[in-house]
């Protein structure tokens, strides 16, 4: 009995051993197989697709809500709202890119735009009339334009080679207050 015992044992003993090995080997495939590439983590099985635009995404409705074509200048994204109106674009311009956001009618209220002298915002009322400008001047400081419901200049605040600068005008155009 004792010797049935024994043998028992040392075959439990061996065949831990050879299942350590077996552990160990399989660990070090995988490795190897991560390293050459033989296997790859699910996650990167896909390549992704390309798509040719121009194209249109569509809800499970076949509702429009998105809308990719290309330009000379690049590529033009359009979100649209229930009805198939544009209410927001992003699209490559001549120096770099504009956003821009619209109301439920498709008409431009605010845009973000790369220019030639760096960043340009603007926000138009129902006029479309500018009644807020952000950007740079042709120096490269900053200016903030705040204009009337009639997009003429009301207030003028921008940075100068000597510090800051504020204008102030009245309805007739003329300069009311103006620091420095």
């Amino acid at each position: 009995m004792n010797e049935r015992l024994e043998r028992l044992e040392q075959e439990l003993t061996a065949t831990k051993r050879r299942l350590g090995h077996v552990q160990i080997t399989l660990a070090l495939a995988v490795v190897a197989g991560l390293c050459t590439g033989w296997v790859r983590p699910a996650v990167t099985q896909t390549k992704g697709a390309t798509v040719v635009a121009p194209f249109t995404v569509v809800d499970k409705d076949g509702r429009r809500l998105l809308r990719v074509v290309a330009s000379e200048r690049g590529g033009q994204l359009a979100l649209l709202n229930k009805d198939g109106t544009r209410v927001a674009s992003m699209r490559a311009n001549r120096f770099g890119g504009t956003l821009e956001v619209a109301n439920q009618y498709g008409k431009a209220r605010a845009s973000i735009h790369a220019t030639s002298r760096g960043g340009y915002v603007r926000v138009v009322n129902s006029d479309a009339r500018t009644t807020v400008a952000l950007g740079a001047d042709a120096d490269g400081y900053g200016q903030i334009n705040v204009s009337g419901k009639d997009g003429e200049t009301a207030a003028l605040m921008g940075a100068t080679a000597g510090g800051g600068a504020l204008r102030l005008y009245d309805q007739a155009k003329k300069v009311r207050f103006s620091a420095p």
